[in-house]
């Protein structure tokens, strides 16, 4: 009976002892459990605060960025764009042209001659060349293009055949720039000579041939021909402007028995004695006056009648 009760006793001890060392070994898996969610949760905030954005949000920064960069490098205004002639001056008192330029464009320079051909350069000069680059074309052309956003100078050009240069202001400007500038000197040109010049008319659709050596602008200074076909007449052709019909786009002048006729076509009839073309595409025309002329444009034949 005692051994039977040592033995009860001894089972109880081992069963405690198992039941004690199970609850320590769960203990411990719990601990273990808690330090590998704990390790996970540590990780998992480093990772949001390494890469804090989701896909979505990473391409709409890239989207503002981009959007900054374009204002950053976009001006606040865009400049009128210029295409322009006008006359060259020889005279040393006379006041410089001005040339407007404008960063990221360039600026093409054409000297022509009275009848608009190409007057070839022999020398060219620009001041403050680190400021400005400038391209050669020959004969006749410059590319001038400024190389900082404010920039100032000027420009001595050399003519063949003439003694003296013809100077030129330039300068950077925010409200305009000139994309074409037509630079014509008064007189016929090495390239003129005593030939006759075909003009085209605007589409090639006709010619007309104009004798080089005649000079139906002698009632004008140049500087108020070139006014003319830039839309500024003088006040000679001012007070003697013509009404006509047939055809609106034209405006048509009469002076000491002459036609002078602004168009975009060309005037057929009468034979014209002269004519040249500006910058933008409009031609001037001096006919003989007469009650009406035919225009073409655009392949069509227009007859307009001139009326005081």
């Amino acid at each position: 009976m005692k051994n039977l009760y040592i033995l009860l006793v001894l089972l109880l001890s081992i069963t405690n002892q198992t039941i004690a060392a199970n609850n320590g070994s769960t203990e411990v898996l719990l601990d273990v459990r808690k330090e590998a969610l704990f390790e996970k949760i540590i990780k998992d905030e480093i990772s949001k605060k390494s890469n804090p954005l989701t896909d979505e949000e990473v391409e709409r920064i890239k989207k503002d960025i981009n959007e900054w960069q374009r204002k950053q490098n976009s001006r606040l205004k865009e400049p009128e764009i210029l295409n322009r002639s006008f006359p060259v001056s020889f005279k040393p008192k006379t006041k410089a042209e001005e040339l407007y330029f404008s960063p990221n464009y360039t600026t093409t320079v054409i000297f022509l001659d009275k009848l608009g051909n190409p007057w070839p350069l022999t020398k060219y000069v620009i001041g403050n060349s680190s400021k400005f680059q400038i391209e050669e074309l020959p004969p006749s052309t410059l590319i001038i293009t400024p190389l900082e956003e404010y920039a100032y100078g000027n420009l001595t050009v050399m003519l063949e055949g003439k003694n003296v240069p013809a100077i030129f202001t330039i300068k950077t400007n925010n409200d305009k720039v000139d994309y074409k500038v037509e630079a014509r000197v008064d007189s016929i040109g090495p390239n003129s000579g005593n030939v006759n010049k075909k003009i085209t008319s605007v589409g090639g659709n006709s010619s007309i041939v104009v004798n080089a050596g005649t000079n139906p602008y002698s009632f004008f200074p140049e500087e108020d021909i070139t006014n003319l076909l830039n839309g500024e007449p003088p006040e000679e052709l001012l007070k003697n402007k013509k009404r006509v019909s047939g055809h609106d786009d034209i405006e048509v002048y009469e002076y000491n028995e002459k036609l002078y006729i602004l168009t975009n076509g060309t005037v057929s009839t009468p034979a014209p004695l002269d004519g040249r073309q500006n910058a933008n595409g409009r031609n001037l025309f001096i006919t003989v006056a007469m009650p009406f002329i035919f225009v073409i444009e655009n392949g069509e034949l227009i007859k307009v009648q001139i009326r005081d």
